[in-house]
């Protein structure tokens, strides 16, 4: 039943991690087409999880650990979704060409972590560790922060600032999600 399981999530993990980095190069490059098509491939990827995997009561710890990690996967996919609305607006060149290098490190780390969770559900072992992003997702906001200094209680904040604000949000509940999927892991 575990490898049943396993091959469902694991295409949906993959399609959320290529829908993930068309969302980057949609905010950094302007690359609409490819993102709407990674959408919908990571919308059927999610659709193709049969009725049995929503167990509506929970009898035995395997399920409540099942339960767990779709309820994160499905979180997940509501972040990527948040993330690609805002992806779409058109922000200064310059806030983009400052914070491009850490965003692109943060990405990386991203796609090394969710490739480090389909390596499990593979059932194989990871050939490296692989860090949790607290520092690229620290170096990201420090250098937003450099380039547009603001705090919540300013009002006047550039539209600019307060949906890259939102931006930043979305990575770090991206990041805390991908660390619940990975803590479930165990249970599942």
């Amino acid at each position: 039943m575990r490898n049943e399981i396993n091959k469902k999530i694991i295409p949906m993990l993959e399609a959320y991690k290529n829908y993930f980095l068309s969302i980057i190069d949609l905010l950094l490059r302007r690359e609409m087409s490819d993102c709407a098509v990674q959408r919908k491939i990571a919308e059927i990827a999610f659709q193709a999880l049969p009725n049995w995997y929503y167990p509506t009561r929970v009898k035995i710890p395997f399920e409540v650990g099942r339960r767990f990690f779709l309820v994160k996967i499905d979180q997940l996919g509501e972040i990527l979704f948040s993330m690609h609305h805002l992806a779409h607006y058109s922000f200064d060149s310059f806030l983009l060409e400052q914070i491009s290098e850490p965003l692109l490190i943060f990405s990386n780390k991203v796609k090394q972590f969710i490739d480090a969770i389909i390596t499990v559900l593979n059932l194989k072992d990871l050939s490296e560790q692989v860090g949790d992003m607290a520092q690229s997702i620290a170096r990201l906001e420090q250098q937003f922060r450099t380039v547009v200094p603001y705090t919540t209680e300013l009002l006047d904040v550039s539209k600019d600032a307060v949906y890259f604000a939102e931006f930043i949000f979305e990575l770090k509940e991206l990041r805390f999600i991908l660390l619940k999927l990975a803590e479930a892991l165990r249970s599942i």
